[in-house]
């Protein structure tokens, strides 16, 4: 398949694995090099964070997204053409955006990125695995220390590594390999990356999951629905709400810590094959809609 990557931005993860994807790609980094470039030859066109006037270009499906927003602005509307796809990164997130009347007549799908499931493996048994670590990111300070006063009561040792104060990929990697179990204490996350990280790692996962975009710190989100995390199933741990779920949950989690398997979750769904299919499904469903619209 043929693609034109319109690259003027684009998450560095979700770059990663759209190289990884091994497409017949063409890229091009200046949006007035299009003049440049026969779009007929291409099957589609991909621009992550920049608007085409795609009406000169009637029969070629182009993809848009997922950095263009959080909640859309005035550029959606000049999506609404038939041969035109926003993409977000999960199902939820899709959700919100067609919450918005501004979206109305916009095809907007979910397709996730591929985690680097080469990279992020351990071949160290979980029965042999000595560390454990709470991984915080954009909540209250004060669920943190309930956790860790929590752990610290069962003289368990642990390790935070918290994103408000940044860490080393590598050094994350390394610690992760090694590690039992994790806690998550993380704010809503339209894929959430470094989760599934540790869950191709094969780490089973508590997470403290979020209902509402307003439960992320000192951010004033509305009250709308999210998700920490957009991909999960029992297979990866265990979730729950609210603080007063948390002793009940870690006690049933540990208990059944030898049964989940995370990271077959991950490669049934994350897998560069698993994403790259879905890219091209979605490109191939565009093809087939707009072929009978004609």
């Amino acid at each position: 398949m043929r693609i034109l990557f319109i690259n003027t931005g684009i998450h560095h993860k979700n770059k990663e694995a759209f190289y990884g994807y091994n497409f017949d790609l063409t890229e091009i980094t200046d949006i007035n090099n299009l003049k440049n470039v026969n779009i007929q030859e291409y099957d589609a066109v991909y621009s992550p964070s920049t608007l085409v006037d795609t009406t000169a270009y009637p029969d070629t499906i182009f993809l848009f997204g997922p950095h263009f927003f959080v909640f859309p602005d005035e550029r959606i509307q000049r999506m609404k053409q038939k041969n035109n796809v926003y993409i977000q990164s999960s199902d939820w997130t899709v959700s919100t955006i067609k919450m918005f009347p501004i979206s109305r007549d916009v095809v907007i799908k979910s397709i996730p990125f591929a985690v680097n499931t080469q990279k992020f493996k351990s071949d160290i048994k979980n029965s042999d695995r000595e560390n454990v670590f709470v991984y915080f990111k954009h909540r209250n300070p004060n669920e943190l220390k309930f956790v860790e006063t929590f752990l610290k009561d069962k003289n368990i040792n642990y390790k935070v590594i918290s994103y408000d104060k940044k860490y080393n990929e590598n050094d994350y990697l390394e610690y992760i390999k090694n590690s039992k179990y994790g806690i998550w204490v993380g704010c809503h996350e339209s894929q959430g990356f470094a989760l599934q990280e540790a869950l191709s790692c094969n780490v089973p996962l508590l997470v403290w999951n979020v209902k509402s975009m307003s439960q992320e710190y000192n951010m004033n989100y509305p009250n709308i629905y999210a998700t920490t995390i957009p991909y999960w199933d029992s297979n990866c741990g265990m979730m729950f709400f609210e603080e007063n779920q948390f002793q009940d949950s870690y006690d049933i989690f540990l208990k059944n810590l030898s049964t989940f398997s995370p990271r077959k979750y991950i490669m049934d769904n994350l897998s560069t094959d698993k994403c790259k299919q879905r890219f091209i499904d979605v490109i191939k469903e565009m093809k087939s809609l707009n072929t009978n619209k004609n």
